[in-house]
């Protein structure tokens, strides 16, 4: 029985260890781990005191099974190739097992915690190492968000008291467990809501408000309600609820408000039609919902009961009382900014997230408050993800690069060319301020057609507001000069640059 287990432990190590490994060649691997370390644990409950050899080996196989869905994972994510898709069921099924027994027996969540941040910063690694094309960097920047989001729900369970607020704060959270037919459910709150078969393509960053809105959606779904989600623009309403549907394998249909029109029975029960076209149903997400006429709303909400297909409002007002009374309401509000941003740096592989989103905000809110007032002036999640995207660029260029010089770098770049003359020393100072310890702060301003040339790299477009005609064919001809400089070449769009007014926006297109 020993030979049997050091050689399962032996084999499965070496898997792996490996180059790549697919599900099936895990599955099996693990498979004849278990079945060789259960010989052993009956072995060893005959000894009051087991030898060595056979203590080690099987406290080597429950260290494999409790990490086997962080392992599965992996093994997900190397096949596939093609495709910057990943199928999360398997994972997050054996995750919830992992957490049901160690709250279940008392032991084991600390190293779960543990097994997870370590299985974290692996994929962090490797998002940094920028190796294998996109569609492996795509299938591990979503491996990132769901260890960051676990880490944090584990992080949660151990900041609980004891074994009760414990396991009512497990049952608060999205848990997830397949049937004997091999179908996926989700569980939450006491709840239960079928799950699809939908793969993941993309995740948001996980927030608190997101956390509380999924348990509210699940919620919603299985007492046949309506999901309500309203707050100021700019909070995630409808992203979160497309996220949240992803995660349970159905789509979100998307459907605005002025594409609704009066929006008959008849019209509702069409869309509801096409909701129920796959199994479970997806639900019909009205963004701005708010907006429609009572009768409109009415309409809708009876259209979806009848049929039995989720239904989703967002907005920023209020809903009529009886209307109100069939919903399941959850309040958005702006999410912690370095909390999205920490995640949006694991993305691209920086193991010091929280750090440098620490350094960010604090250059963002030195900007807001230390510069004068511009239109033209953007600090907002636009810009984040566009900086996000340089840094990815720096590091791809120069993976030993240190991450805060390359952030503080791809923040100067983004923000420098929209910087007004009265505010261009202050600006300094502050990068300086915040970065100024890893990266020297350029003395001189960037040539405007390099500014230019740079962000025609990161953009598809440069948007230009000129006060002469004779602008327009200084800065055609400067982006000239350096287009031909790396080998290309200036055209005017056809039709376009005839039609220009001293006060219009121009566009430079660049190739």
């Amino acid at each position: 029985a020993l030979d049997r287990l050091e050689a399962a432990c032996g084999a499965a190590r070496a898997l792996l260890s490996g180059q790549g490994y697919s599900v099936e060649e895990f599955e099996a691997a693990m498979a004849a781990v278990e079945h060789a370390g259960s010989r052993c644990r009956a072995v060893e409950a005959q000894f009051k005191r087991p030898p060595k050899r056979l203590a080690a080996l099987t406290q080597e196989a429950e260290g494999l099974m409790t990490t086997k869905h962080l392992h599965l994972l992996s093994a997900v994510d190397t096949v596939a190739e093609r495709s910057a898709e990943l199928n999360h069921f398997p994972h997050k099924v054996g995750f919830t097992r992992k957490v049901d027994e160690a709250l279940e027996t008392g032991t084991g969540l600390q190293s779960l915690f543990d097994a997870s941040k370590a299985m974290l910063h692996k994929i962090l690694e490797e998002l940094r190492k920028r190796e294998g094309g996109n569609a492996r960097q795509g299938r591990l920047s979503i491996t990132s968000k769901i260890l960051i989001d676990e880490a944090a729900t584990l992080r949660l369970l151990l900041g609980e008291g004891d074994a009760a607020r414990r396991r009512a704060a497990w049952d608060g959270q999205l848990r997830f467990y397949e049937d004997a037919h091999g179908w996926v459910e989700c569980r939450c709150g006491g709840y239960v809501v079928p799950c699809g078969s939908m793969v993941l393509s993309n995740l948001l960053a996980p927030t608190e408000c997101s956390r509380k809105a999924r348990a509210k959606m699940v919620q919603a779904v299985a007492e046949g309600k309506v999901f309500w989600a309203y707050g100021p623009a700019g909070t995630g309403k409808s992203e979160t609820i497309r996220e949240a549907f992803r995660l349970l394998g159905t789509p979100a249909i998307d459907l605005s408000s002025g594409d609704c029109g009066a929006g008959c029975a008849a019209f509702w029960e069409t869309w509801c039609s096409k909701a129920l076209s796959a199994w479970p149903a997806c639900p019909l997400l009205i963004d701005e919902g708010d907006r429609l006429p009572d009768n409109a709303l009415r309409a809708a909400i009876g259209a979806a009961k009848r049929c039995g297909v989720p239904l989703c409002i967002t907005g920023q007002g209020v809903l009529p009382p009886d209307v109100l009374e069939t919903c399941v309401a959850c309040e958005f509000t702006a999410a912690d900014p370095e909390e999205i941003f920490a995640t949006l740096l694991a993305e691209v592989g920086v193991l010091s997230g929280e750090e440098l989103a620490r350094r960010w905000s604090r250059c963002v809110e030195e900007c807001r408050s230390e510069l004068s007032k511009q239109p033209h002036y953007d600090w907002g999640m636009r810009s984040r993800k566009i900086i996000i995207r340089r840094l990815d660029a720096e590091l791809r260029a120069q993976p030993s690069a240190d991450a805060t010089g390359c952030l503080g770098w791809a923040t100067w770049a983004e923000f420098s060319s929209r910087i007004v003359g009265a505010d261009r020393e202050k600006f300094r100072g502050i990068i300086a301020a915040c970065f100024g310890d890893s990266m020297h702060v350029p003395d001189t301003w960037p040539d405007f057609a390099v500014m230019v040339t740079d962000y025609l790299q990161h953009r598809h477009a440069v948007m230009l507001l000129h006060d002469t005609a004779a602008d327009v064919e200084l800065v055609i001809g400067r982006l000239s000069a350096e287009a031909a400089a790396q080998g290309g070449s200036v055209e005017r769009a056809p039709g376009k640059m005839g039609q220009m007014t001293p006060s219009a926006f121009v566009d430079v297109l660049a190739r």
